[in-house]
């Protein structure tokens, strides 16, 4: 009798047990549902109130964003205001090398955020290392549809059709479906200081009325500064066909002076900014821009649709036709030549009425040595020649640069060193009394080419010679 009383007493006991998991089961599976469920009144409830976000501003598919990024010793942070909706999805991407290979960088790390209550969007990210300054890297902020929670989505459109203004790109799937995105780049220069960069809305210009046609045409204006030629140019091509171009020093160069071809994408309405990288000008030097079939086109079927799997079907004055009757597009430009002639061995660039003349350190000096070489003077005679013939009182900067190895105070002073020992020598052996010359030595502050490679480092252990400097 007790051993049935103490079985039915086991029994009752493991029928509690399994009782209480499963209420534990159901309990855990009821605050799920209401986690999402309350989570969906909280989006719905912002998506009700979104007719003023942030600013008082009203999201009607007109998309505006505008900030800052700021960059500090160990940080980078984006501070920018929006009239997104709260809780929107932003992708956020670096990239070295822009406007040439556009290489990913942090493939590890992860600083995708959200749009704040007030439309704001704030994205904390570590600075690069020291190896990127005298580089420009690539930040972008990218929205798109398919990645929101279906309230948003729906508002947005669900290939983002609903989303207008001058940030919208279009993009296409691996199976040609086209789609529309938020697209903002953010250039920075680092360069080892504190930086602020301010970015908005772009302006936009009319379409072409013939955009996407087949008989093409080209605009364009042409500047440089001391790092790039640029060409601001407008075109009839399709959204985000891929533009290359480079500087040749003349027409026997083979490859451009730094190897690789620049790339750009047409923008919505037809312009294109492409930014063409130069170390000297050239008596003979010339720009050469194409466009072709098998470049890494943002809508390639579409292209293909209208220009033929191959360009077959484009035609116009830029127009190329190769041997096995495919087509690129094709055009050289020609700079004005340099106001000045420089030795082959020293680099000149030029940026509005600022020239500079920059000499490599191995050209003037041996390793760690601030003492000309004796095979330096011919270099420096030229230098003189040229200097011989400025305006009275024309200002002239002779400054001293090094690489990022060994001691900073160091670098600072053999820099300085450097600018005298070269203004000695110009002083002694020319009659540059007219001249209003100031010397500076900026050790590794002042990097033209990142440090992280002996071809970098070379190209910034340099004596440079300005004339009419900007500041």
């Amino acid at each position: 009798m007790k051993r049935n009383y103490f079985i039915f007493i086991s029994f009752l006991m493991a029928l509690a047990l399994i009782l209480v998991a499963c209420t534990n089961k159901v309990d855990k599976s009821d605050e799920s549902v209401w986690t999402n469920e309350a989570e969906d009144e909280v989006v719905a409830e912002q998506l009700n109130e979104s007719e003023e976000i942030g600013n008082d501003l009203t999201f009607d598919g007109e998309v505006f964003i505008e900030g800052v990024l700021k960059v500090d010793a160990s940080t980078m942070r984006i501070e920018a205001a929006s009239n997104l909706l709260p809780g929107t999805k932003v992708k956020v991407d670096k990239y070295m090398e822009p406007f040439r290979n556009r290489l990913v960088m942090g493939m590890l790390t992860n600083d995708d955020t959200e749009v704040k209550e007030d439309g704001t969007i704030i994205v904390e990210m570590e600075r690069p290392s020291e190896f990127q300054n005298g580089k420009y890297i690539e930040i972008t902020l990218e929205v798109t549809s398919q990645s929101q929670v279906n309230e948003i989505s729906e508002v947005y459109g669900e290939n983002g059709e609903n989303l207008t203004g001058a940030h919208i790109y279009q993009s296409e799937s691996f199976d040609g479906e086209v789609s529309k995105k938020v697209f903002v780049p953010i250039y920075v220069l680092l360069d080892g200081n504190e930086i602020e960069v301010e970015f908005s809305t772009p302006e936009r210009a009319e379409k072409p009325v013939d955009y996407g046609e087949t008989e093409l045409w080209f605009d364009y204006e042409l500047t440089n500064d001391h790092r790039f030629y640029y060409v601001r140019g407008k075109m009839n091509l399709i959204e985000g066909a891929e533009i290359q171009g480079g500087y040749f020093s003349s027409p026997a160069a083979v490859t451009p002076q730094f190897t690789y071809m620049n790339k750009t994408k047409v923008q919505p309405d037809g312009t294109f900014l492409l930014r063409i990288q130069y170390s000297s000008k050239r008596p003979e030097g010339y720009i050469q821009i194409m466009s072709g079939p098998n470049m890494t086109h943002e809508l390639k079927k579409a292209m293909k649709d209208v220009y033929g799997e191959n360009y077959e079907n484009i035609s116009g004055e830029l127009v190329e036709e190769g041997d096995n009757g495919s087509k690129r597009i094709y055009m050289e430009l020609y700079p004005e030549p340099p106001e000045i002639e420089v030795p082959e061995e020293t680099n000149l660039t030029s940026d509005e009425e600022e020239i500079k003349v920059a000499m490599p350190d191995d050209v003037l000096f041996d390793y760690d040595s601030h003492e000309l070489k004796l095979d330096s003077t011919s270099t420096l005679d030229d230098i003189v020649t040229i200097l011989n013939g400025l305006e009275s009182s024309t200002i002239i900067h002779i400054d001293g640069h090094t690489d990022s190895q060994g001691d900073a105070d160091y670098n600072i002073d053999l820099s300085e060193r450097r600018a005298q020992s070269v203004k000695e020598y110009l002083s002694e052996n020319g009659d540059i009394g007219h001249l209003n010359i100031t010397i500076n030595g900026y050790g590794e502050t002042r990097p033209i080419e990142s440090n992280d490679d002996e071809s970098g480092r070379k190209k910034n252990r340099r004596v440079e010679i300005i004339i009419n400097p900007k500041n």
